[in-house]
């Protein structure tokens, strides 16, 4: 077979190709001294950063309970020169919030017939509480809406209901408590019965 040339080209020949030297290892590559330095001060503002903006948090200290806001927000709000109609949006706007965060309700950005709606047979509130609630979202609706003119002894009656549901305990008693529990692990089975 070795002289037969009808397979010479299939059949690759005994001798490997050719080994060349192996390549030199070429200089190592430094980073220039000036990039060295800026990736250096970038690190080091970004290490500066970090621990700012973790002692700044500590700083704070834990955020305000809905009612501590809402107390803070009434106290600022007296010591405002405002008309009856913005005083009346500023402390509906300061009940609202506070009923909302403390509760879970929808109070913000419902009407005042649908907040009402949704409280009628809620557990937390007591029918002294939701008649309360009543009547200080009417008088509040009819100086906003119907530009009524209120005195100050009216001004003087919304802060006080606003001023004395913000300050009542939200939970009194044991039984309030546990609804209040349930509402916590299962808002929407309490609140519809």
């Amino acid at each position: 077979m070795p002289g037969n040339s009808a397979f010479q080209g299939i059949i690759p020949s005994a001798t490997p190709a050719p080994i060349h030297d192996i390549i030199d290892a070429r200089g190592v590559m430094l980073i220039p001294s000036w990039l060295f330095l800026l990736i250096l001060l970038l690190l080091l503002a970004g290490l500066v950063s970090l621990v700012w903006w973790f002692l700044s948090r500590r700083r704070q200290g834990p955020p305000l309970s809905p009612q501590a806001k809402a107390i803070a927000a009434l106290a600022s709000l007296q010591a405002e020169n405002l008309t009856a109609y913005e005083y009346a949006l500023k402390i509906s706007a300061i009940l609202r919030s506070y009923l909302e965060e403390a509760f879970g309700l929808r109070a913000v950005s419902a009407t005042s017939l649908e907040f009402l709606e949704n409280i009628r047979n809620h557990p937390l509130f007591t029918s002294e509480e939701r008649a309360s609630l009543r009547e200080f979202l009417e008088l509040a609706d009819l100086i906003k809406f119907a530009r009524v003119e209120a005195s100050s002894q009216e001004l003087q009656k919304l802060f006080q209901a606003a001023e004395t549901f913000v300050r009542k305990p939200l939970f009194v008693s044991a039984e309030k408590e546990a609804v209040r529990s349930q509402l916590q692990t299962h808002p929407t089975t309490v609140a519809k019965t």
